[in-house]
Parts: structure tokens; sequence; C-alpha cells
């Protein structure tokens, strides 16, 4: 992921092409991490719109648990999707390394599919890193959910009562990205906006409290006080 100042990122940014690639996983074990992609989608940003370039389903095997509230999908439509080597094949033909990957923790959905730096992608930007907080309490920093991103700073509401979906997660990934990449004090806005909403609890209930297990599988991958499954935590403070 990109740790390059603004103004650097803009210059090496010349005559990319902007992209947000973003999967969704079904449950292989009960393990917060015990995950594998079972829808991807590729939408890329066009004059002032976006294209939806690749959604397809992937076959997940095993699957412990589809994950239904959080992916949509049952068994039967992810053991109905395609093997992961065609899905990759459909995937790559859009990639480069004249991509600019963004996407809320990025790097997680550039492991699961195997994403080369320089060979499928030129630079990466997380969202998640774009918009954290310090926290001067626990002197450490605050990471937020898409979901709070795009309420806070774009007047959003994703998901609602459904499950979520790949192409809605990536859109606003790239509408976050483009708003905010070239205006370094309208970041730092955007950061404290985040805080003073986490602090004086203005988050709508729907967007609060921890996630619960579903088909016995540990959702807590951000959450180590809440992990009932013992396997790594992926995150240093989300909020």
């Amino acid at each position: 992921v990109s740790t390059q100042s603004t103004g650097e990122m803009l210059q090496s940014m010349a005559g990319m092409r902007i992209m947000s690639v973003d999967v969704e996983c079904a449950a292989t074990g009960a393990g917060h991490n015990d995950r594998a992609p079972c829808w991807i989608a590729c939408v890329e940003a066009v004059d002032g719109g976006f294209r939806v370039l690749v959604d397809i389903l992937v076959k997940t095997d095993p699957i412990f648990s589809p994950l239904t509230p959080i992916t949509g999908l049952t068994t039967d439509e992810i053991s109905n999707g395609v093997e992961l080597g065609t899905a990759m094949e459909e995937v790559r033909a859009h990639l480069g390394p004249d991509v600019h990957l963004v996407g809320q923790r990025i790097q997680n959905d550039i492991e699961w599919l195997g994403l080369v730096d320089g060979e499928d992608f030129g630079m990466a930007t997380d969202i998640a890193d774009m918009f954290k907080a310090w926290n001067p309490r626990y002197n450490n920093f605050m990471f937020f959910s898409l979901a709070k991103e795009a309420y806070a700073l774009l007047g959003i509401s994703m998901h609602g009562p459904g499950s979520h979906s790949p192409i809605q997660d990536a859109e606003v990934s790239l509408r976050l990205f483009l708003r905010y990449h070239n205006h370094t004090d309208a970041i730092e806005e955007a950061r404290q906006t985040m805080a003073v909403m986490t602090y004086t609890q203005q988050w709508p209930v729907g967007l609060t409290g921890a996630p619960t297990p579903i088909d016995g599988v540990c959702c807590h991958s951000f959450n180590p006080g809440k992990c009932f499954c013992g396997q790594r935590s992926k995150a240093e403070s989300s909020f």
C-alpha cells in the first residue's frame, strides 16, 4: 500500500487507471481468518462515473458457512460459481502495471487474489489508512469501517439491513479516493470528523457494535477482545 505524500502520489498517478477490486468471502472454518473468495468485483473510475469490469461468483471448497448475512449468498449459489483460477483470468485481463488499486484494506483483497505488485498493479491505496485517526488516550490509531467512512464523509448509508455488495463497496472506495486523495487538508478534516463522531457516539445503531457470530463462525478479526477463535487479529484498533 502506498505511503507516498499527496504530491508524489499525484505525480506517479499520471496516466494510471484507477480501479477497485473487492472480494466477499465465505467461511472455510470457524475461525475469523478462515475465509476464501466467493464473489469478486472489479470497478474502474471512468469519465466521472464507474464501469463494472468484473462481477463473478467463485466456487469455495470447502464451505463451512456461506456467511449469508454478509455475502447475501447461499451455499448453492457459491457452489455454482466458477473456479477461482477462471475468475482470476477474467480479473487479470483488466489489470496491469498501469493500474492504481484503491480499496478498504485493499491489501486483504490483493492477498486473497494473489495479485502481484508491478505486474497486476502499479500502486495501491488503502482507504482505511487514508482516514485513520490518532487516539491520544490509547496512543494508537483508530481505523473505521467503509460503511462509517461513507456515512460520515459522503452521506451514504451502505448495506442497510441487507448484505454487502462488492460492487457497492468498490464504488464507494473509489468515490472516497477521488474526492479526497489530492486534498491533504480535507483528508485531515475528514480524520477529525471520524474521530469526533466516534467520541460523541454519533453513529447510527446499524454501524455500531461488534459483529455477531454467524453459523458458529467468529467474525472478530479486528476485535481481539471479542474474538473466541484464538486466531491472529488483523487490526490495531478498529471502530
